[in-house]
């Protein structure tokens, strides 16, 4: 299921009709395709209104299966909101419309709407399908985050209504249908509905739903009982009256930074707020680091003040700035609940290091790094860093959980510091799969199936991104005309063939998708100065350089070296020396097979390398492998056009990664069909240019150009090393014959000519078979006329009568 799957019915089915929907695009779509006509007026009775919303369709999250009635327990997750605004003001709608406009959602107005008491439903999208039980608390979080956000403040709770004021004006929601199970109401055919298409609600950034005044006051009690008791089991580490410790500024940043204390940067009455906690720094050894982070963080709102200097202004209102009865230690309370976690906590624990279990010590710094988990191949931890999953080796966890000793002034020994970590990865939850429509960028992550982009999401289980900032292309953009140093650059590499030209860009998606799964590898060969470098430079600029790595033919071939490629999106062979071997390390890797992995002084183990492989060279490689192992995988893209010496751009690089986001786009609407790319590829894999590379450089496939193919077994025999030289009667002599002319010092044996023979002229279109005669088998294959550029004058004689 999509998250976006939905029940929709009219009138009260035991169990309703589910509906499929691949998009919160195609969900709204299906509400508003469901308007049917009714009138509810003032003067109706309860009763009245009640059949008269009868007639309406319905919609609600999705069960499990078909069948089921809407139950709790029968309910799937499901990734969209409902809200219903069951009262407000006009100008709470007004204060509340530029706040629906940032995010994803639907609104609508309901049957009972007036212009003096509006009352609207809101369908928002998530970030990720929520869980049946947590779908009320999401809902409430959902309600808190909006009504924040416009500057509203919880004032009551009653029979599930919810009432936030600002001013006059207030909102009303019916909290009813945050319920797993609850439904909403499509719009009837006069009421006005609006579509924005902003961000998706990051569920994972979402604060505590907020209390109304009465009962926000016993929950700070309860609080504080609990941190009471947490007190007696560690440390007094919120004792109001001891003063700032070295960590404060970073502790400070850490909370100031927090998703949902960042927005209140841009409110202004929030943001001297803060400038006021900050203050009470004032006096102390932290004044200027504090003055400068007030600063940095304004900043951070510049977007919303374009017309202000925002460093100047918090600078010139720093001066003014007095703690007037508060404390820095107020923005720790505000973001503890929103949600951050509080690194003084975890600090306060840490001081009993030396009286843990390896268990508690393995829990202590899974909470050091976050977010974490384990990945099941390797065992390997990742942590979430807001933009993907990032590996963090075994040398760095041993190195932090000394350091947590060493800061605490514990004694600890080798033993100690392995059990932890080997405990911690037994307690961590497992990495899922990367879903393979999602690339990632530094902002979000484009989806190829949905075709839109979205803020990043654990969920996604990305472990890199490309570092580019995603941005909406301008009206009328192209490559050729936006992005024209990269369009020259692709149209000499090309030679001015587009045909090429699109076939260069597919290999750059593949690179952009990190389609690894194509089993395909690239190699681009050519002379130097005809654009091979400049491929590989955009090929690391479109995978990010933190998340590509070098190498060599030889180091794929090693367990021991290949343990720089785990976690990589790209491998490359740049300026790859001669090389002729079977390929069994790229062959492995680009085919998707498990691999041994040695790293240096940690324990081996098995993984799939998932990336894609790009090999430069001068000279084409030569691989001895003829079972298409390779040949299915190899794409080769020969770059005959050298720049002369004086006429190159040294800068060429810098120039197309100011590009890089316009390129990006033009690829992405290129190959909306991911399968185009890879079909471009095979296309480019079986052309003309690329045999002629291999019959260049490869002895066996250039003597199988100079072959025909018959209809019927009756053309030449195979022959053996006993015999008289016959090159025009026989197939083993005419190959020894033409390594002799282009002066090739090894040959092979008759059985691996026999062989390789028969697999490389699959690569010609020609399958070979044979015919037994009195003097042996006969085959399917003659020389034609142009074997006479390296057959001797003796072997030139028209063909003997044994082959008429």
């Amino acid at each position: 299921m999509s998250g976006f799957d939905h029940l929709m019915e009219q009138g009260q089915k035991r169990t309703p009709a589910r509906f499929t929907a691949n998009s919160f695009s195609d969900l709204c779509n299906a509400i508003l395709s469901h308007r049917v006509q009714i009138s509810i007026t003032p003067e109706m009775s309860d009763e009245e209104r009640r059949k008269e919303k009868q007639k309406l369709y319905w919609f609600a999250a999705t069960t499990q299966r078909d069948g089921q009635q809407r139950k709790p327990e029968n309910m799937a997750p499901c990734a969209f909101g409902m809200l219903d605004i069951d009262g407000s003001t006009p100008g709470a709608i007004t204060a509340l419309v530029p706040v629906f406009r940032q995010y994803s959602m639907l609104v609508y107005q309901t049957a009972s709407h007036t212009a003096d008491e509006p009352r609207l439903r809101i369908v928002c999208e998530l970030s990720r399908a929520v869980e049946s039980d947590d779908r009320r608390a999401t809902g409430e979080s959902v309600e808190t985050f909006l009504m924040q956000e416009a500057g509203f403040s919880f004032a009551s709770l009653a029979d599930k209504k919810a009432r936030w004021e600002n001013g006059s004006d207030y909102v009303v929601f019916d909290r009813n249908v945050y319920g797993a199970q609850s439904y909403c109401y499509c719009p009837h055919t006069d009421a006005k509905a609006q579509n924005y298409a902003g961000a998706v609600i990051d569920v994972g950034a979402l604060p505590e739903p907020a209390q109304p005044p009465a009962k926000a006051a016993k929950s700070r009690a309860k609080k504080q009982r609990q941190r009471d008791a947490a007190i007696l089991d560690i440390a007094d580490f919120g004792d109001l009256n001891a003063g700032p410790d070295n960590f404060v500024i970073a502790d400070l940043r850490s909370a100031l930074w927090f998703p949902a204390v960042l927005q209140k940067a841009w409110d202004n009455g929030a943001w001297i707020e803060q400038g006021y906690r900050l203050a009470s720094l004032k006096g102390t050894d932290f004044e200027d680091d504090a003055r400068q982070l007030w600063i940095e963080w304004s900043l951070t709102a510049a977007d919303g003040w374009p017309d202000e200097e925002l460093d100047e202004v918090a600078a010139q209102r720093w001066d003014g700035l007095a703690p007037d009865k508060t404390s820095y230690k107020a923005i720790f309370t505000d973001a503890q609940a929103q949600g951050w976690n509080n690194p003084g906590k975890w600090r306060a624990k840490a001081a009993y290091i030396g009286d843990m279990a390896p268990s508690t010590r393995g829990e202590l710094l899974a909470q050091y790094y976050g977010n974490v988990c384990l990945k099941a191949d390797g065992n390997m931890v990742y942590r979430y860093t807001g933009q993907g999953w990032e590996h963090i080796a075994d040398a760095e966890l041993r190195r932090q959980l000394s350091q947590i000793f060493q800061d605490n002034k514990v004694p600890f020994n080798p033993n100690e510091v392995k059990s932890a970590i080997e405990a911690m990865g037994m307690l961590l939850p497992l990495m899922g799969e990367t879903p393979r429509n999602l690339i990632g960028f530094a902002n979000g992550v484009y989806d190829l199936e949905a075709q839109r982009f979205r803020p990043h999401c654990p969920g996604d289980w990305l472990t890199s991104h490309n570092g580019v900032e995603y941005t909406q292309p301008v009206n009328g953009e192209t490559l050729k005309n936006n992005a024209p140093t990269f369009w020259r650059w692709l149209h000499h590499s090309a030679g001015g063939d587009f045909d090429k030209m699109e076939r260069i860009k597919a290999a750059l998606y593949m690179v952009l998708a990190n389609r690894y799964d194509w089993q395909l590898f690239i190699e681009i060969t050519g002379a130097g100065g005809s654009g091979k470098s400049v491929f590989t430079g955009i090929a690391r600029m479109l995978t990010g350089e933190l998340h590509a790595t070098s190498g060599t033919m030889e180091d794929m071939d090693t367990a021991r070296e290949r343990a720089s490629f785990v976690g990589k999106s790209l491998i490359t062979l740049p300026d790859q020396a001669t090389y002729t071997g079977s390929g069994p390390g790229i062959k492995a890797i680009t085919g998707g097979d498990v691999v041994r992995i040695d790293p240096k002084h940690e324990k081996p183990f098995h993984t799939v390398i998932r990336a894609v492989v790009i090999a430069t060279n001068n000279e084409p490689m030569r691989f001895t492998e003829r079972q298409g192992g390779i040949s299915r995988r190899r794409v080769i893209f020969p770059f005959n056009h050298e720049v002369p010496e004086a006429e190159r751009d040294h800068h060429l690089l810098d120039k197309i990664k100011a590009e890089l986001p316009v390129i990006v786009r033009g690829l992405l609407i290129d190959f909306k069909q991911p399968g185009k790319a890879k079909a471009l590829l095979i296309a480019q894999r079986d052309s003309a240019e690329a045999l002629q590379v291999k019959n260049d450089n490869d002895p066996m496939y250039g003597f199988c150009s100079y072959l025909l193919g018959l209809p019927n077994p009756d053309g030449m025999y195979m022959g053996d090393g006993r015999m008289a030289r016959e090159p025009r009667i026989y197939l083993y002599h005419a190959y020894l014959a033409y390594l002799e002319a282009y002066g090739y010092q090894r040959s092979p044996t008759l059985p691996k000519f026999s062989g390789d023979l028969r697999d490389t002229l699959k690569a010609f279109g020609v399958v070979l078979e044979k015919h037994p005669t009195k003097k042996g088998y006969r085959y399917n294959v003659n020389l034609s006329g142009n074997a006479q550029e390296w057959l001797g004058e003796d072997e030139l004689s028209a063909v003997p009568d044994t082959l008429q």
